[in-house]
C-alpha cells in the first residue's frame, strides 16, 4: 500500500479531489477516476481515515503529471495515488455497470466500484488486519449474513465482471482456502 505520509480524513480526501480537478482543468482534458479501497469507506463515512486513493485515473497518460502536481500542491508524498491495485484487479476492464458516481466536476468525474465489486476485492485480498472491518461493513450494507449466500454472491460478481478481464490478470478470481476462511471469519463477526 502506498503511504502519503499521513492518514487522511474525509476533508483531506475531498481537498485532494478538488486539487485533482483543478490540475485536470489546467491540462484541458476530460478525465475519470475510478476509486476502490479505503478512500471509498472514508468518503462515505464508514471509516475515519485512509492513507491514499487506490484506483484508476484515465486517461492514463496524465497519471504521472497529476500524481506529482497534486502532491506538490497538497504537500504530501507522490504515492497519495496508488495505482498498484491495477496489477491485481485490472480496473480498466471493470464494466460500467459496476461504477457508482461519487462526484461530478466540469471536466472530471469520480466514480467508485460498486459495493459488490468492493466486497469481492476485499475478500480476495483477505488481509485480516486491514480488510476485515471493511468486509464486515460491506456484508452488513449488502445484507449478507450467510456464508453460502456470500459465496454465491461472489460467484455472481465473478461471472458479471470476469468476461471483460484480459488474460493473465487475477481479476476476477477463484477463492482459495485463505479467502474462504477470511470470508467465514467476517460472516461470523457480524
Amino acid at each position: 500500500m502506498s503511504d502519503s505520509g499521513k492518514d487522511m480524513r474525509k476533508k483531506d480526501l475531498e481537498q485532494l479531489l478538488n486539487i485533482l480537478n483543478e490540475e485536470i482543468e489546467r491540462l484541458g482534458v476530460g478525465a475519470e477516476f475510478l476509486l476502490c479501497g479505503g478512500a471509498v469507506f472514508v468518503l462515505e463515512g464508514f471509516r475515519e481515515m485512509s492513507r491514499d486513493f487506490d484506483g484508476l485515473l484515465r486517461p492514463r497518460d496524465i497519471v504521472e503529471y497529476i500524481r506529482t502536481a497534486v502532491a506538490k500542491r497538497a504537500k504530501i508524498k507522490v504515492d497519495w495515488l496508488d495505482t498498484d491495485v491495477n496489477r491485481v484487479f485490472d480496473l480498466a476492464y471493470v464494466p460500467r455497470t459496476e461504477y457508482v458516481l461519487v462526484k461530478q466536476y466540469r471536466n472530471f468525474r469520480v466514480f467508485r466500484v460498486s459495493d459488490d465489486l468492493l466486497l469481492a476485492m476485499k475478500v480476495y485480498s483477505a488481509r485480516e488486519k486491514r480488510d476485515l472491518k471493511d468486509t464486515i461493513d460491506l456484508l452488513r450494507r449488502l445484507k449478507i449474513t450467510d456464508y453460502n449466500v456470500a459465496l454465491s454472491w461472489l460467484d455472481d460478481i465473478r461471472k458479471r465482471t470476469s468476461s471483460k478481464a484480459r488474460r493473465g490478470t487475477r481479476y476476477l478470481f477463484t477463492l482459495g482456502d485463505k479467502e474462504k476462511n477470511f470470508l467465514r471469519k467476517a460472516i461470523e463477526s457480524l
